[in-house]
């Protein structure tokens, strides 16, 4: 990661907006090879020294990241007026701005590894953050004039240790998740997972819980599935569960779509109907086969039917539009088959016109 001997660089930020004119200053610490938490002293020593710093400040340091050539974490200020978080820090722009390719996502682009940093925003005096952001270096940002205090590069297992002793003093429940997403961005699922699930199995508030679910289906990790599952099935919060059917499926792979199914057959009826709408969204041929089955159980619930035809509705046309037709002209539910109209009539494939006209003529 670069450095910098200078302890402080002042950069001025000149707003294009009429009679916008921003200081953003940054101050390094001088010795980034340090300890975090030695570095973290620091900063707060320089905040209360830091007449500026006196209506607010920023805290920040970065980790490493294998990440997508063309992707970034965070959308703080993307506008053009705003300086990047690189220049800010060493007053030069950076080799790669993501603007460059904004919205590229192809599945195939060579990973590289990129520096994402953590940001704290301290204000009022309180000793908690309001607000903790995280962002590529190479975003662009807006400290609002106020300082900030650079504490250089962090190691995976120590900013993780770190950001897992704040969680442990944290007060708030806006705090603890934004912690959870600092937790999440550290490319370590070895260490991240077990922290996550301890969260999830914790005490917090469902909302914080509902964090940790999500950011549980974004890692790495063959543990991921078995958790998700086990909270979609057995945990205390109905909005927790749903949370964990999304984490489902958001989780690649064939295994992912046979727990969605599981659930879709099997599940409470609150996670049956959530199973099955995320189903949908898989569009497979296994997805669309279990689908049918779940509208055509001659003993399956009708509210959980009435779902699954809805999610039949979202499929694409040439999977979609048949299977709802068929339901429209020859399910056993007067119910179904009324919902599979409805859908049919919201679709302007010709094939659902002609079918509801030949419907409605005999």
């Amino acid at each position: 990661m670069k450095q910098l001997s200078t302890l402080t660089l002042f950069l001025l930020v000149v707003a294009l907006a009429p009679g916008a004119v921003q200081a953003q200053r940054a101050t390094l610490h001088p010795q980034p090879d340090e300890a975090l938490g030695q570095k973290w002293q620091w900063a707060e020593d320089q905040a209360r020294q830091d007449d500026d710093a006196r209506r607010g400040y920023w805290i920040g340091y970065s980790i490493e990241r294998l990440m997508g050539e063309y992707s970034f974490i965070g959308s703080w200020h993307s506008r053009g007026n705003r300086k990047t978080l690189h220049e800010v820090l060493y007053g030069e722009k950076p080799e790669f701005d993501h603007r460059q390719r904004r919205g590229d996502r192809r599945a195939s682009e060579r990973k590289v590894v990129k520096e994402v940093a953590l940001l704290f925003e301290f204000a009022g005096g309180d000793d908690e953050p309001a607000e903790i952001r995280v962002t590529n270096v190479s975003g662009h940002v807006d400290f609002d004039g106020r300082p900030l205090f650079w504490l250089g590069g962090a190691e995976d297992g120590e900013s993780i240790d770190f950001v897992q002793a704040q969680y442990r003093r944290a007060r708030s429940d806006e705090h603890k998740e934004d912690l959870i997403t600092a937790f999440a961005i550290h490319d370590a699922p070895d260490r991240v997972v077990p922290i996550l699930t301890d969260i999830l199995n914790g005490d917090d508030d469902d909302d914080v819980r509902e964090s940790a679910a999500f950011w549980i289906s974004q890692q790495d990790d063959d543990r991921v599935l078995g958790i998700l599952q086990r909270t979609a099935t057995n945990d205390r919060s109905h909005d927790v569960r749903e949370q964990a059917v999304f984490g489902i499926s958001q989780v690649d792979g064939s295994d992912a779509t046979e727990a969605l199914i599981d659930l879709a057959r099997s599940g409470p009826r609150d996670i049956q109907e959530n199973a099955i709408f995320w189903l949908s969204q898989k569009a497979s041929d296994r997805a669309v086969e279990v689908l049918g089955e779940v509208v055509n159980d001659d003993d399956g619930d009708t509210e959980v039917q009435k779902q699954a035809v809805f999610s039949i509705s979202q499929l694409p046309p040439d999977q979609g539009v048949p299977l709802l037709i068929e339901i429209a002209r020859t399910h056993s539910k007067a119910k179904i088959r009324k919902q599979a109209i409805f859908w049919l009539g919201q679709t302007d494939d010709p094939r659902a016109l002609e079918a509801l006209i030949e419907m409605a003529r005999g």
